[in-house]
């Protein structure tokens, strides 16, 4: 199987993930390789206090961060992610932020299969700016493969970095986070995402070449970029 190293280029590689005021992240699919004993019990917090992140990027700039959120009486209020919620999202703040660029009619679409992204008003708003051959996602002719982080580039770069250096000291309220995050994402500059997309095209590559089959053990030669 060969890979064509053209198509990754014009990829808006979009995620979400959870930021816990308390010191972690939590995202779907996610995967955890501990450094020390893993049966090590910490106690945390059931219903930590936390910030809904949702971001995209190509290999020339991104999008967002953008929060999920809603305002009551006492301000900004974590919200739920809904297929409503997340349709309003894309309406709204996304396609308007593709327009101003001038790049909704180049750019391939990708997002993951949690079940908001797939919800009818979604589908139809995504198939509408950007037609079924520019879309990477579950219900459309181009699957994005469950059960996959180490594909997406969010997962095996992205969002590492940005939890080591947004709880990079003492935090003391959610505004302080989402400060933090919005910082860190900024200094990205468009060398690290070709970078970051560069490496990504190996991972295809190599797991294309060795039939679909888990490819950690290849990359210990060509390691996701250093942000330092």
């Amino acid at each position: 199987m060969e890979v064509d190293n053209a198509w990754p280029w014009n990829i808006l590689w979009t995620d979400e993930t959870h930021f816990h005021l308390q010191g972690s992240d939590n995202a779907q699919n996610c995967r955890i390789r501990a450094r020390e004993n893993p049966f090590q019990m910490q106690p945390l917090p059931l219903h930590s206090q936390k910030v809904t992140v949702w971001c995209g990027f190509t290999a020339a700039f991104i999008v967002g961060p953008l929060f999920f959120e809603e305002i009551d009486h006492s301000g900004p209020e974590t919200c739920t992610v809904n297929g409503t919620r997340y349709e309003s999202f894309l309406h709204n703040q996304l396609v308007p932020a593709l327009q101003q660029r001038g790049c909704v009619d180049s750019k391939i679409f990708m997002q993951d299969g949690a079940l908001p992204y797939i919800a009818t008003p979604v589908k139809q708003l995504l198939n509408l700016h950007f037609g079924n051959d520019r879309i990477i996602s579950h219900h459309f002719p181009t699957a994005w493969p469950p059960r996959s982080p180490e594909l997406n580039p969010w997962y095996f770069c992205l969002w590492g970095y940005l939890k080591d250096v947004a709880y990079g000291g003492l935090i003391v309220n959610l505004a302080e986070l989402k400060n933090r995050i919005m910082q860190q994402i900024h200094n990205i500059t468009a060398e690290i995402l070709r970078s970051v997309v560069e490496h990504a095209v190996l991972r295809f590559q190599l797991i294309g070449e060795n039939g679909g089959q888990h490819i950690e053990h290849f990359l210990s030669k060509s390691k996701p970029t250093s942000f330092s």
